[in-house]
């Protein structure tokens, strides 16, 4: 759990130690886009999905799929926490 007042080598660090957990849950949900890429009429095929990972961070996983056979795809990951200065987005 990401807490305000922990430092950013904190910060890195649970993320870290929570960084299989989330790669192997995105790489389940992956499997499930299989299906509306392969319908799809135009590409690229842009999905984002929320994660919650069991020790309470939040992922927000964006991908870009640039061909039906899902070889060529682009992904990109945030991870926001709230700070004493407002809300800071680790990637």
């Amino acid at each position: 759990m990401l807490t305000q007042t922990m430092t950013h080598a904190e910060v890195y660090a649970e993320l870290d130690r929570d960084r299989e957990t989330a790669t192997v849950w995105w790489r389940h949900h992956l499997d499930t886009l299989r299906r509306p890429v392969l319908k799809a009429r135009r590409l690229p095929v842009i999905h984002w999905a929320d994660y919650t990972s069991p020790r309470r961070i939040r992922y927000l996983f964006f991908t870009r799929i640039f061909d039906k056979r899902m070889r060529r795809l682009l992904t990109g990951v945030a991870v926001p926490c709230r700070t004493d200065d407002g809300t800071a987005v680790y990637t």
